[in-house]
């Protein structure tokens, strides 16, 4: 991507655009965690779980601020919905995650159909509350033990847009940054691509524009 090329993300992390154009950040979402008193029950059974499920960074940073807050430590197989979520979790100090080769829930239910379930086995599912339930609905189909706690909100931030016709491209980077963007317009702009990042933020994008207008060649997908 020539350096000239100007964009815009709206993500909380720009760092992967770092040496591919000149990029302007504006997070249109604000991550607000929910109060460790309203989630420290999800601990009652830590000694039983078998595995941890991650479907974003958010929520391995903000589980294991639980856990520090509670004296407890990383332990557990982990799998990653992304390799953005299983570095942070070995950051964190879990080992390697087995990694969802797709990062989106649908790549998860592929990995989880691939592995040797037991009995004795036990899924901890710490989300946003905006999280999609397809993962539940699949350990409930496949009668797995499973406990889903959301650990946090997902919000739109007031903010001003800039003047969107000096970029070159738009990065969505998850359904809720396409919901926030489009509550934020009236029109499309004229000359920025608008580029998804991921098949299920493309397939909110695509609604999103077709809502507003036709002019669906605006759309292109980043995976």
């Amino acid at each position: 991507m020539p350096s000239s090329v100007k964009i815009l993300y709206l993500g909380s992390d720009p760092s992967r655009f770092a040496s591919e154009g000149d990029v302007t950040h504006l997070q249109l979402i604000e991550i607000v965690p929910r109060p460790i008193e309203e989630i420290e029950w999800v601990l009652a059974d830590w000694e039983e779980y078998t595995h941890l499920l991650f479907t974003s960074k958010h929520a391995v940073s903000l589980f294991f601020s639980l856990l520090k807050s509670r004296g407890f430590a990383p332990k557990h197989s982990v799998i990653a919905v992304g390799q953005t979520t299983a570095k942070i979790a070995v950051q964190y100090g879990w080992k390697e995650p087995l990694c969802a080769s797709s990062e989106c829930q649908e790549g998860v239910l592929d990995l989880l159909r691939k592995m040797d379930w037991k009995s004795s086995d036990y899924i901890l599912m710490p989300r946003s509350s905006l999280a999609r339930g397809a993962l539940e609905n699949y350990c409930i189909e496949q009668n797995l033990r499973h406990q889903v706690c959301d650990l946090y909100d997902t919000i739109p931030k007031k903010v001003l847009l800039p003047d969107l016709e000096q970029f070159d491209q738009i990065f969505f980077s998850s359904p809720s940054t396409v919901k926030a963007f489009f509550s934020l317009i009236q029109k499309l702009p004229k000359r920025p691509e608008l580029k998804a990042i991921g098949s299920v933020t493309q397939q909110n994008l695509a609604k999103a524009v077709n809502t507003i207008s036709s002019s669906l060649g605006y759309i292109s997908e980043m995976v």
